[in-house]
């Protein structure tokens, strides 16, 4: 046993080096929502239903392949980057994303917001082009003076997944951390939030109820066979 230890606590060892060094060197990592991990100078936080695949630094820039979350409720999520070293990369760049729709309400904009001290959108020709498939319709992109906001104006349905970037040059999502050479370090979060919620039930007026009940109270109406939800 102990001649098995002795082979097995450097080996672990290695690993852990090694995969310190293949960070440095562009190998990536996946990463899911509550898991903490350090590259390139940023301690990166992930919300709950938030994926991080393929992170890894390339050059000057960290880069996350694709940041896939699912939304079950209308509030914001997202990454929260922290910055730990004197040297961190100063751009962080979303090359794809995926955002599905499990709300129950349908969306008619999604805005991509940062928060913190200095981090900035790098410009109108960095950003996601409006997606366009099954059940989604971003046709406009508002990028706000400060560029510290996105705005996608457009229509998600309930149950659609809008996926957004290509390999297309420019259809990214990429963000100047602006880090600081010394303390205090920089901090900022990056958040993704459907707007415009409307409910897929379409309500009936409160007159046509009354009505309704009337037939069925004078025997007009004798039996309610099957009741449909009308979508809007």
């Amino acid at each position: 046993m102990s001649g098995l230890f002795k082979k097995a606590v450097p080996a672990a060892l290695f690993m852990v080096l090694g995969l310190t060094l293949n960070h440095a060197n562009g190998a990536s990592v996946n990463l899911k929502g509550g898991d903490p991990a350090t590259l390139g100078g940023w301690q990166i936080g992930l919300d709950a239903n938030v994926n991080a695949n393929g992170v890894s630094i390339v050059g000057d820039t960290l880069l996350i392949q694709n940041e896939a979350i699912t939304f079950t409720d209308n509030g914001s999520k997202g990454i929260s980057f922290t910055q730990v070293s004197a040297d961190a990369v100063p751009f962080i760049e979303i090359a794809t994303n995926t955002a599905g729709n499990s709300t129950g309400t349908n969306w008619t904009a999604f805005a991509f917001t940062l928060s913190g001290n200095v981090a900035s959108f790098d410009g109108i020709s960095s950003i996601f082009a409006p997606p366009l498939s099954s059940g989604v319709n971003y046709d406009t992109a508002d990028l706000n003076p400060a560029r510290t906001s996105v705005t996608y104006t457009g229509s998600q349905l309930n149950g659609s997944t809008s996926n957004w970037g290509s390999t297309t040059p420019n259809d990214e999502l990429l963000v100047d951390g602006n880090p600081t050479t010394g303390t205090p370090f920089t901090s900022f979060t990056m958040d993704e939030s459907p707007q415009g919620f409307v409910s897929e039930v379409v309500s009936v007026p409160a007159a046509a109820w009354q009505c309704l009940a009337g037939l069925l109270a004078l025997g007009f109406i004798p039996t309610v066979r099957k009741a449909k939800k009308v979508f809007a």
